[in-house]
């Protein structure tokens, strides 16, 4: 019997800081059952280690075999996609990360030539940087992002601006849309299949089965949030929704 559960992170078992009350108790629950899980997140603004330590402060166990980036995402789409020279929006550790793989550039110059523009959850933002991507797409560069999230949830109700509202920005200067590419999409299906030995958290969860798509490995999804679950209610509704209950494959 496989079990493991797949859950975001941002709005799903915290806000910024602030970890949903119900947290603790799900997180015993899958240790007391020996049930593994993995982070997804969208989120290019942190690494692996940063989130380790977030986690662990508040109480939950994991290291970095736990997490899943849109950082891992993105090295994977560009190097099967043959890109090799970048301009990329986003923070200092991001940029560090894929300047070990990729050759960046730091700024436009008329002429140069590059690959694409990666643009990310970019929270180091300065508007020289939006303006020097904005130039290399109109010269032709692709233009890529790491995920479509507008914004990002943080305490008592706000938001902030993420990737995906950074790309409209881009878009209305440029008329060029974004490829996104990022680990937490779900697609559902018609299918049900009772026994899948995968759940997620998500925000919002549907019923029905999905898959989510990581390298060499491929893992079904069922949400079962009528049958069990820990939920926990803010402004927008249930942010927290887990499945509990699990069958052999």
């Amino acid at each position: 019997m496989k079990k493991l559960v797949l859950l975001d992170m941002d709005g799903t078992i915290y806000l910024g800081n602030t970890l949903f009350p119900c947290v603790p108790n799900v997180f015993k629950f899958l240790d007391e059952n020996n049930i593994r899980y993995m982070f997804l997140t969208n989120n290019s603004s942190k690494t692996k280690n940063v989130y380790v330590k977030k986690l662990s402060s508040m109480g939950l166990n994991c290291d970095e075999s736990n997490f899943y980036t849109s950082v891992e995402t993105t090295i994977k789409y560009l190097k099967d996609n043959n890109y090799k020279k970048i301009y990329v929006l986003g923070v200092k550790a991001f940029k560090n990360i894929l300047s070990e793989q990729f050759d960046l550039v730091d700024k436009w110059e008329k002429g140069m030539k590059i690959d694409a523009v990666v643009a990310s959850f970019d929270t180091e933002l300065v508007y020289d940087e939006l303006k020097d991507a904005c130039l290399f797409i109109q010269d032709g560069a692709d233009f890529l992002a790491t995920n479509i999230d507008y914004r990002c949830p943080i305490e008592d109700g706000y938001y902030i601006p993420d990737c995906g509202g950074l790309c409209e920005w881009i878009k209305l200067c440029t008329n060029k849309s974004a490829t996104f590419f990022a680990p937490c999409a779900l697609f559902k299906t018609k299918s049900r299949r009772p026994d899948t030995s995968a759940g997620i958290g998500c925000k919002k969860a549907p019923d029905g089965y999905s898959t989510v798509r990581l390298p060499n490995l491929t893992i079904g999804v069922l949400f079962l949030t009528r049958t069990l679950s820990f939920q926990t209610k803010r402004k927008t509704g249930i942010c927290f929704a887990i499945v509990i209950k699990f069958e052999s494959t």
